[in-house]
């Protein structure tokens, strides 16, 4: 295997480079031109952009994808995160695999002040690209055996389409103006109850009613309950959100370097290739619940993995077709794909691999992934391969542990 260091810093710097375009490029009105108080700033954590995911299936982590980690070798189209985290082990018909990557959104870091609002009519269709453009790094065992061998993995990846953009949901948004709406009355009442009794007690008392400032008991009243009404909107819309996202077209691009050593250790750590993916899932019938879907790979300069314990560089393509069942919380696919790997040196191979996964979300922010199949034709991998993995993701709320944007 090549010592390509330089290979490897390139594409690292590449990726790097990449992953801060979000920060470097982005629109200049991606931060509010005013600090908003009182009421317009909790409407604006209310509505916040940055501060809203919806718990559909989140893809792969790029970095996942990179290092062949992944179900079908390409990220499942789904809906990207704020940030994610897959933990899974992966036996490909070479050995088995463990491998973990931490995903993120580069472009909200640093808290853009962008609301739900704003996001859907100021921001440019570049802008929003780069908004959903996902950057992960992760680490895997590679070779015949546990251990025998490392691979690190850097990875970006984008969805492509504003459909499959749920802040581009303006019905959602609708959803959230109504509940802040409700929220305000409530607030405001209680407010105005809250004025009248003090009235009553200082007349009661003979005391001075002296001022009393509305507006600061009405944003008290406001601030109190913000965190529980949000939580409320957002578990009240979120359904509805799941289904309307289902319904639309998934486009989902990336790329990724990866590194490898031969040894369980970092000292003989060498560049092993790039990657670059596509998946495409179209919706069929019952209003997203049925789906096709395909997807293609290619590897450049790669190392591959035999299961008798050899290894051989190389480059590959591998396209694919599936079928699919969804809904918020479950998801269904079979596939079919065909892969052509070219070996330096040592001919050429081509096989078929058949599998399904099946995805199950057992909590909010938490995904189970169970995968399987088998290889057909192919002289160099073990027939059946299997995974298990789980996702792991959540915006900035954190949803499972109860917090909200306040």
């Amino acid at each position: 295997m090549r010592s390509a260091t330089d290979g490897l810093a390139a594409a690292g710097l590449g990726l790097l480079l990449l992953l801060l375009a979000p920060l470097l490029l982005s629109p200049g009105g991606a931060r509010a031109a005013d600090d908003p108080t009182g009421e317009d700033a909790l409407l604006r954590h209310f509505l916040s952009a940055d501060r809203f995911d919806l718990d559909l299936f989140a893809p792969s982590g790029p970095a996942i994808v990179t290092m062949g980690a992944s179900p079908r070798q390409a990220s499942e189209p789904g809906a990207i995160q704020d940030f994610a985290i897959d933990l899974g082990t992966v036996n490909d018909g070479t050995g088995t695999h463990l491998a973990a990557a931490v995903s993120a959104l580069p472009y909200w870091w640093g808290g853009r002040a962008l609301t739900l609002d704003e996001y859907r009519t100021q921001t440019s269709p570049f802008a929003r690209i780069l908004a959903r453009t996902q950057g992960s790094i992760g680490l895997s065992t590679a070779g015949a055996d546990p251990f025998d061998a490392l691979r690190l993995g850097l990875g970006l990846q984008t969805q492509l389409l504003d459909a499959q953009d749920h802040r581009m949901d303006a019905a959602m948004a609708a959803c959230l103006h109504s509940a802040w709406d409700t929220h305000r009355r409530s607030a405001h009442e209680r407010a105005a109850q809250a004025l009248a009794a003090a009235i009553t007690e200082a007349e009661a008392a003979g005391r001075p009613i002296g001022d009393i400032d509305l507006g600061a008991l009405q944003l008290a009243e406001l601030s109190k309950g913000a965190p529980t009404a949000w939580l409320a909107a957002r578990e009240s819309c979120q359904e509805e959100g799941l289904r309307r996202l289902l319904a639309r077209p998934s486009w989902l691009v990336g790329l990724g370097a990866s590194a490898r050593s031969e040894e369980d250790a970092w000292g003989s750590l060498a560049y092993d290739g790039l990657s670059g993916w596509t998946s495409l899932r179209l919706p069929l019938a019952g209003k997203g619940r049925y789906a096709g879907f395909a997807f293609l790979r290619g590897d450049l300069d790669r190392v591959f993995d035999f299961d008798d314990g050899g290894t051989a560089e190389g480059d590959a393509l591998t396209g694919g077709l599936g079928l699919g069942y969804q809904t918020p919380a479950f998801r269904l696919d079979l596939s079919a794909a065909h892969t052509h790997r070219r070996y330096e040196g040592s001919g050429e191979e081509d096989f078929q691999r058949y599998g399904a996964s099946l995805d199950l979300r057992l909590f909010e922010g938490f995904w189970l992934e169970l995968s399987g199949g088998t290889t057909v034709s192919s002289e160099t991998t073990d027939g059946v391969y299997g995974g298990v993995s789980v996702k792991v993701s959540w915006g900035d709320y954190l949803p499972f542990l109860g917090g909200a944007p306040f």
